[in-house]
């Protein structure tokens, strides 16, 4: 494909050196998320260093490191004036999107034409529009593999744990043990939670007892016979459930046959087993907050919806440099790791061999994850989502 070029005087092309892959992008992957279409570039986490700028772009230069929302964001519009800009008005103008959900996310890079069509990371260079609003510069002593998780994962964490209002003495429960999760749990401490308990299977929670050993867990699939995860919740809170439940995990991994078959035969594209059991789990006049991807609608009613966006830092979850052409094929069998799988645009860039941290083509330009946060919150003992 050939190297993108300035377009719009806000413009700035990128060179990447690093990018990664979201639990999120596993979704265009199976064809959740609509509209992904041939010659698409896919990523929305990633770095780099500035290659050229428009001419209406002051705030960054040609060799500057730099960090790119996941979200693309105007900066004038209603939501971005409020620091909303996951919501901006301006840069999806998807007509699908609109008509499923009654409005509009902002464009998201890498993520289908149902988020605008723009092109992504998993590059060697990538079209950066309203480049003097998405861009973050990165100080020389923070590595990529630190200023990564700025785009998206970071973020999307932190603002899980505030917006849902985790404050001080909550119990937290987690539902889903990856990086999203782990770095929650982190959050929800520092936040004065109490207690936090992490809900998942398997070898992910024996990383969540090596790595935090203050975080209770709840393996679902070795619940005594009779029990479920509310009830066990329950019995670990005195009866009450916890205060705050926060989803890490997405709509599309079915617990039960039923919704596997439903899925598999196109009847739904999510299943709400995992926000039934938060519902019923949270104790009266809880929280509960959504952070995974939740293509179409559930059944529920009576929705708090907001977004925000953060900047905070944290290298706790184990990361994987590889070429790209080796990721997708390693995350389609890791589908819920804990790792965060990083790549670089080249194997000859310096550094692309797997190793643990230390401490594109031209889209439409105003087309259109911020993965935004979605709380629901008790009403009247009775819970709603509008799922976007």
């Amino acid at each position: 494909m050939p190297k993108p070029v300035l377009i719009e005087d806000r413009d700035v092309i990128l060179k990447i050196t690093g990018s990664t892959i979201c639990g999120s992008d596993l979704h265009l992957l199976h064809g959740s998320v609509i509209e992904l279409q041939k010659g698409d570039i896919l990523g929305h986490e990633f770095c780099g260093v500035v290659d050229s700028v428009g001419s209406a772009v002051h705030n960054v230069k040609p060799g500057d490191r730099v960090v790119a929302s996941f979200q693309i964001a105007c900066g004038e519009c209603f939501y971005c004036k409020q620091k909303l800009s996951s919501q901006c008005e301006r840069t999806n103008s998807n007509t699908i999107e609109r008509g499923m959900y009654g409005g509009n996310t902002a464009g998201f890079f890498g993520y289908s034409h149902f988020t605008g069509g723009f092109a992504g990371g998993q590059s060697e260079y990538t079209r950066i529009p309203m480049g003097d609003v998405n861009l973050l510069k990165l100080p020389d002593n923070v590595p990529d593999e630190k200023g990564l998780y700025l785009s998206d994962v970071l973020s999307t964490s932190w603002n899980c744990v505030v917006d849902t209002g985790v404050k001080e003495g909550d119990v937290v429960a987690i539902w889903g043990a990856g990086p999203i999760g782990q770095m929650c749990i982190d959050f929800s401490f520092i936040n004065g939670a109490s207690r936090v308990i992490v809900i998942d299977s398997n070898w992910r929670l024996d990383m969540v007892k090596e790595k935090y050993p203050k975080a209770e867990t709840l393996n679902f699939k070795s619940l005594p016979k009779g029990e479920s995860v509310v009830s066990t919740l329950k019995s670990m809170t005195d009866g009450h459930g916890p205060s705050v439940c926060l989803e890490c995990v997405a709509g599309e991994y079915p617990k039960g046959w039923a919704h596997t078959f439903e899925i598999m035969a196109g009847m739904e594209t999510d299943t709400s087993e995992i926000l039934n059991e938060m519902i019923e789990s949270v104790q009266a006049f809880g929280r509960v907050g959504i952070t995974g991807v939740y293509v179409g609608y559930v059944s529920l009613s009576c929705a708090h919806v907001v977004s925000a966006s953060a900047n905070v830092t944290s290298d706790q979850p184990l990361q994987h440099w590889l070429p790209h052409e080796s990721r997708y094929s390693l995350h389609r069998q890791w589908p819920s790791s804990c790792a965060q799988v990083l790549g670089r645009a080249t194997q000859d860039d310096p550094g692309w061999q797997d190793r643990p941290t230390q401490d594109g083509v031209t889209q439409n330009p105003h087309g259109g994850h911020g993965q935004s946060l979605l709380q629901v919150r008790q009403e009247g003992g009775r819970y709603a989502e509008d799922l976007c």
